[in-house]
């Protein structure tokens, strides 16, 4: 990502941090760490008095998934299933032209879903950290239980398994040698 790229696209999130941040009574905080000489705006971290993210803007920094701050990755930025399995979904970044003015979109990708878009009023943040309506849809989903196979009050007969596996013998008969028993009535 060339240098003006990420003077876009920092200063655009980090006003639009500020901004989302002070309407919610919060006073953000901004650093630019360059962790193992990265350039400068391929991490912004943002910190207010509750909590903190960690804007992952290119490939430059790998996100840390225990840090003190909840990682946010721009679209170039890749994770693996594996990560999208045991963390339920990860936030990502985006600024979208709207006539001359850039908007900050929050997105959340979840494993086998496509990734939802948000503008940031409609995101929050709780006691998980930065949630959008498909996170709320995400966690609802994996606290409920699944559903019944069968429509409640009709239970599908299912025969025992001495039935299912062919001709069984009553407990405590053999059959007669030489003969099958089946389709033979009185026969036991």
């Amino acid at each position: 990502m060339h240098n003006f790229e990420h003077t876009d696209l920092t200063g655009n999130v980090k006003s639009a941090a500020a901004a989302w941040l002070h309407g919610r009574g919060e006073q953000a905080r901004f650093d630019y760490p360059q962790p193992d000489g990265a350039p400068i705006g391929s991490v912004v971290d943002i910190q207010w008095r509750r909590g903190g993210l960690r804007v992952h803007l290119d490939q430059a920094v790998t996100p840390q998934w225990d840090a003190d701050t909840e990682p946010v990755l721009g679209v170039s930025v890749p994770v693996d299933r594996d990560t999208l399995i045991r963390r339920w979904y990860v936030h990502r970044v985006r600024l979208d032209s709207e006539g001359t003015a850039r908007r900050v979109r929050i997105g959340t990708e979840a494993f086998a879903r496509s990734t939802e878009w948000f503008g940031l009023e409609e995101c929050e943040m709780t006691e998980r950290g930065l949630s959008t309506p498909a996170v709320e849809r995400i966690i609802r989903a994996r606290r409920t239980p699944p559903p019944s196979q069968w429509p409640a009050g009709k239970t599908k007969k299912v025969p025992a398994p001495q039935a299912r596996a062919g001709p069984a013998e009553p407990p405590g008969r053999r059959p007669q040698a030489g003969v099958s028993g089946v389709g033979e009535p009185g026969l036991w």
